[in-house]
């Protein structure tokens, strides 16, 4: 008697499944998804007959499709060349196998030329098919944005994300922009636009922009936002603006403001202080500063200290689970200890990368007692002493036992570190046995040293100020990361951005 082999005994519906298990989502910087012999889709379609009818006659294998802009180094002399991998009829037999379902869509690169219109023009064919669309192209001119203002829609399209610079040359930012598509799409959750502009020989910051786009959407049903300019860019968002789009994105769940400066007429009030903004849903806000020095605007001057943490004075979160605030230049706003208590309660992750006090986080630990993550920049020896003291005297708490207690990962730099205060923290005693500290939540420890050296490949970083002596033999076993303050920086700006 034959014995038939396993992929055959699967009913083909069994084996689909299983199928779209084993893919890789469309992500940048996920390599397996790109379409390639290796993708599953392929590897399967080219296993035998049998499972090659079976990813042919499934469509939603082939429905996230991620293309990436690669630039090609010619010989010296040659000019480069910008290619779509894949390439242009490999993504036509894509877009052709998924027939009408929805689609995924991210093209990345670091560069733009004349592949783009033409990979461009066969997406939009499909259009009315887009849900998930990821661009990241290093430019775009006047040419590639015409072709996506033409009035049309997506209405399946649930989530939409643009990071590019924009040739500017005098047009309206705003106007450059492909607000149809957006508006027409009822089904839209998920926004992000930060978008730079190519006009290096200006010194005039770009304002209210943002709130233009996100007053050309519909904002109200948006759940997740994150809009600004680059790091370090022109394209600013004043404190006003930041507030004003808060105000119209009433059910948002998360949202990132980057780019963050402020702007405001410092005598006028910035909003009034009985429309307090109400953020049921919101359980994610990361707020990031730019303060570029050096430059001046004849209409938008920076004027004085008005900190980022501004805007928690006129927003309430009561579910709030993650806040990070980013603001080297300024420190954190003084009345703002007193604020935390309308959203701490059920905070779980809180990053302070400002120049902040100990009394600042005090407030805010005292105020969270669900917290399990906790990064603060500006930790130097002194700080972490006046952390211990201050919960003390004025709390007349420990700050291990009880504002501690739930942590499972903390972060701390700047600076040298006297290991009996930071073994304090974390275990209230350096002296207690190994014994009595099982069961204690922290299982991440990691450290920004500027005096730490950058590794090799595959070695540790070393640090030559701070003994750690006193975390072996630890169990359960706390995993600590040196990492130096230049590599952290880059990596954290990067991951709260969104530009992973």
């Amino acid at each position: 008697m034959s014995v038939m082999p396993p992929n055959y005994i699967l009913p083909p519906e069994i084996l689909n499944e299983i199928f779209l298990l084993a893919l890789p989502h469309a992500k940048r910087g996920n390599y397996d998804a790109l379409p390639t012999e290796d993708h599953t889709a392929v590897a399967v379609s080219q296993t035998c007959k049998f499972w090659r009818q079976v990813a042919l006659e499934s469509s939603a294998l082939w429905t996230e499709i991620y293309i990436q802009l690669l630039v090609i180094q010619m010989p010296q002399g040659g000019q480069d060349r910008v290619v779509t991998f894949p390439r242009l009829d490999v993504v036509d037999l894509w877009l052709e196998r998924s027939k009408q379902r929805p689609l995924t869509i991210v093209v990345d690169g670091a560069s733009s030329d004349w592949q783009l219109p033409e990979l461009l023009s066969r997406l939009l064919r499909e259009i009315h098919r887009w849900r998930n669309v990821d661009f990241q192209i290093g430019n775009l001119d006047k040419c590639v944005l015409g072709a996506l203002q033409d009035p049309i829609c997506a209405p399946k399209l649930e989530a939409f994300s643009l990071r590019t610079n924009i040739s500017f040359e005098g047009s309206d930012l705003v106007s450059a922009l492909p607000l149809e598509i957006w508006n027409e799409s009822p089904l839209l959750r998920q926004f992000t636009l930060v978008a730079g502009v190519v006009n290096s020989d200006s010194e005039t910051y770009f304002l209210n922009w943002a709130k233009a786009v996100v007053s050309g959407i519909p904002c109200s049903r948006l759940t997740h936002l994150c809009i600004g300019g680059p790091i370090g860019g022109k394209e600013r968002l004043s404190i006003s603006e930041a507030i004003s789009i808060l105000s119209m994105a009433s059910n948002l769940i998360s949202c990132i403001l980057t780019s963050v400066a402020n702007h405001d007429n410092p005598v006028r009030p910035i909003v009034r202080k009985e429309k307090l903004i109400r953020l049921e849903n919101l359980e994610n806000l990361s707020i990031t500063a730019n303060h570029r020095l050096g430059l001046h605007s004849t209409n938008a001057a920076i004027l004085g200290p008005l900190q980022v943490s501004l805007i928690l004075c006129f927003v309430s979160m009561p579910n709030l689970k993650s806040l990070v605030l980013v603001d080297k230049q300024f420190w954190l706003d003084p009345s703002l200890g007193p604020l935390v208590r309308r959203f701490g309660c059920k905070l779980q992750e809180l990053v302070l990368h400002v120049l902040c006090e100990s009394h600042d986080v005090i407030e805010f630990l005292v105020a969270s007692p669900e917290l399990t993550q906790l990064c603060v920049w500006n930790a130097e020896d002194v700080f972490l002493s006046e952390l211990v003291r201050f919960a003390k005297e004025e709390y007349q708490l420990d700050l291990r036992r009880d504002l501690c207690n739930k942590l499972e990962k903390l972060a701390l730099g700047k600076g040298i570190y006297n290991a009996e205060v930071l073994a304090s923290i974390v275990f209230g005693d350096t002296r207690v046995s190994s014994k009595e500290r099982k069961g204690w939540p922290l299982q991440s420890l990691i450290i920004l040293d500027e005096h730490a050296e950058d590794s090799s490949e595959g070695e540790e970083v070393v640090s030559h100020n701070l003994d750690l002596d006193w975390l072996d033999g630890l169990q359960p076993k706390i995993e600590v990361d040196i990492i130096p303050l230049s590599d952290y920086i880059v990596e954290w700006v990067n991951e709260y951005t969104g530009r992973r």
